[in-house]
């Protein structure tokens, strides 16, 4: 069901969360060296070797997609499908704590005098967050539609 602007919303939300997968959310700059934080750990750059990977970031970078992906094909679904945007809004909220986290953990680690430079992908969430909203509103719409016209018959 593409053709509901909910399912383009919802897409957009499956590829940018893929797209976190992908690049880094920030560097680590210590001395001569760089680290860079991404979904599969903090690498040193010069040879991509993982140093800490981080669990819960993983799982939540994870998650967000499929969450967002299977709600496309649940339209039928309309109340289910604003509840699962609904949690998929939480968890994005609760991914920014964690990004949070894990770039503070990922300094302290390396060392506490460390330059960090947050990248681009790291406003991906928010930008989830306000397409997550607008699905929702858009279900919510569709919903009071199909109720009004259950009303007139």
């Amino acid at each position: 069901m593409i053709q509901r602007i909910q399912s383009v919303y919802l897409l957009i939300i499956s590829i940018l969360g893929v797209c976190l997968w992908f690049f880094p959310i920030a560097s680590i700059t210590h001395d001569t060296h760089v680290y860079n934080i991404t979904t599969w750990g903090i690498q040193l750059t010069e040879s991509n070797q993982t140093i800490y990977q981080f669990i819960p970031y993983l799982f939540l970078v994870l998650l967000l997609p499929i969450i967002s992906f299977s709600s496309i094909f649940i339209y039928k679904k309309r109340i289910l499908q604003m509840r699962l945007n609904v949690i998929a809004m939480i968890l994005m909220i609760f991914l920014y704590g964690v990004i949070y986290f894990y770039i503070d953990f990922a300094a302290t680690i390396i060392s506490n005098n460390s330059i960090i430079d947050y990248k681009l992908p790291i406003i991906i969430p928010v930008i989830n967050l306000i397409l997550c909203y607008l699905a929702i509103r858009a279900i919510g719409k569709d919903e009071a539609l199909i109720r009004s016209l259950s009303r007139i018959r």
